[in-house]
């Protein structure tokens, strides 16, 4: 993000990389959107409470045979969703609801380039359990790939099963410059 950082993106580029790293590193907060947000937002059931996320939290401790306390569980969950409010998945200022998935390319690009830079490549990277923290599908991600690619942020070829992922940048100062080439 550093490098980001430097080149003074404007925020609804950089708010969707700082959800995906602090996804990352919470993994209670990524098992809830890949598990139960990503669920809801396949169905008509597109508003979540407190309580919802509570339950969601009790049931994935019980599977580890731990619990926390009544008061503990609800104060995490309402950190987990005015996190995701923050972070725009949510909208709504007491009742939360899921908000219309917006993931500008330039975001987009810059975590492909991570997702790459860790090794990741190919349908792999089309594939990566990752964009379901942005509550994309597969289809989806591949028009990402595409837009990308007209955008000059990446170089995506695909043949069926084969996909081939170019970046414009072997760093990720490089890869700062194109998406801030791109964003101002």
């Amino acid at each position: 993000m550093r490098e980001l950082e430097d080149r003074t993106l404007p925020v609804e580029i950089a708010r969707p990389i700082y959800y995906w790293i602090t996804a990352r590193t919470e993994r209670l907060l990524y098992d809830f959107v890949c598990a139960e947000l990503l669920n809801r937002s396949k169905s008509y059931v597109q508003r979540i409470t407190t309580a919802d996320v509570g339950r969601w939290i009790a049931s994935q401790l019980a599977t580890c045979g731990k619990n926390w306390s009544p008061s503990v569980t609800s104060r995490v969950a309402r950190g987990v969703l005015a996190a995701l409010r923050d972070f725009g998945l949510l909208e709504g200022a007491s009742k939360k609801r899921i908000a219309p998935v917006y993931l500008p390319v330039e975001s987009f690009a810059y975590i492909a380039f991570a997702l790459h830079r860790e090794g990741v490549s190919g349908p792999q990277l089309v594939q990566h359990g990752d964009w379901q923290l942005f509550l994309l599908s597969p289809p989806v991600v591949e028009q990402m790939f595409l837009e990308a690619d007209r955008s000059g942020l990446l170089r995506f070829q695909a043949a069926g099963n084969i996909v081939r992922v170019d970046f414009p940048a072997a760093s990720f100062g490089e890869m700062a410059d194109v998406v801030a080439a791109r964003a101002h």
